[in-house]
C-alpha cells in the first residue's frame, strides 16, 4: 500500500484519454531511458530495455509518445543474443554513436525508428513494435534532425567524445558480441552492461 500524503479527488482532474497506437511508419526518435532487466521467463537471461521518445519538433502531434525495444543481449540462446547485438549495432550506427560503454551514451541522439503494429494475441492487446533503425538523413527529406529540445541537446558532446575512444574500445566490442546468459559479474562485464 502506498499513502498519497493526502486525499485525491478524481472529480477535480480530467481523466487521461486512451492513446491510439502509432501507425506503421518511420518516426524521428531518441533514446530517453535504458535499463538492464532480468527475464521473468528465465532468470539466467537478462535484457537491455530501451525507451524511445518521438521528436516533438518533427512530429508535434505525437508529443510525449514512446515505444520500447527489448534487446536480449545476455541470453542462453545464441540466436537471440546475436539478434540483440545486431539490433544494438543498428541503433548505435543510426544515432551516430558507433562505440559505447554505457547505454546512457545513446540517450538524446536522434535516429529514424521504424514502428509497426503487433496484432493482439491471446490476452495481450495490440501494441507498437520497433521494426528497424536508420539515420535521420536516410529517412527524412531535409536530412537533418528537427530542432532539438533543450534536454536532448545535453547529450550531443557524448557523440564527439566517443570517436577517440573507438580504437581502445574495439577489442571490448568484439568480446561483447558472443556473451550469452546473465550479464557477467561486475569484474568481467563491459561497463555499459553494469
Amino acid at each position: 500500500m502506498a499513502g498519497l500524503g493526502g486525499t485525491f479527488d478524481s472529480s477535480q482532474v480530467d481523466p487521461q484519454a486512451p492513446r491510439e497506437l502509432l501507425k506503421d511508419g518511420w518516426y524521428e526518435m531518441a533514446v530517453v531511458g535504458s535499463e538492464i532487466k532480468v527475464s521473468q521467463k528465465n532468470a539466467q537471461n537478462s535484457y537491455l530495455n530501451l525507451e524511445f521518445e518521438v521528436n516533438e519538433n518533427r512530429h508535434p502531434e505525437l508529443k510525449g509518445r514512446k515505444v520500447w525495444a527489448i534487446l536480449n543481449i545476455w541470453n542462453t540462446n545464441p540466436t537471440a543474443s546475436n539478434i540483440a547485438n545486431a539490433e544494438l549495432s543498428a541503433i548505435c550506427r543510426s544515432c551516430g554513436v558507433p562505440v559505447i560503454q554505457d547505454s546512457d551514451q545513446l540517450h538524446g541522439h536522434f535516429m529514424a525508428v521504424q514502428v509497426g503494429v503487433q496484432p493482439a494475441r491471446g490476452e495481450h492487446e495490440a501494441s507498437n513494435k520497433v521494426k528497424g533503425y536508420d539515420t535521420v538523413a536516410n529517412r527524412f527529406k531535409d536530412g537533418t534532425p528537427a530542432q532539438q529540445a533543450a534536454p536532448m541537446q545535453q547529450a550531443a558532446p557524448v557523440q564527439q567524445q566517443a570517436a577517440p575512444v573507438q580504437q581502445q574500445a574495439a577489442p571490448v566490442q568484439q568480446q561483447a558480441a558472443p556473451q550469452q546468459g546473465n550479464p557477467p559479474a561486475a569484474g568481467n562485464a563491459p561497463s555499459w552492461a553494469q
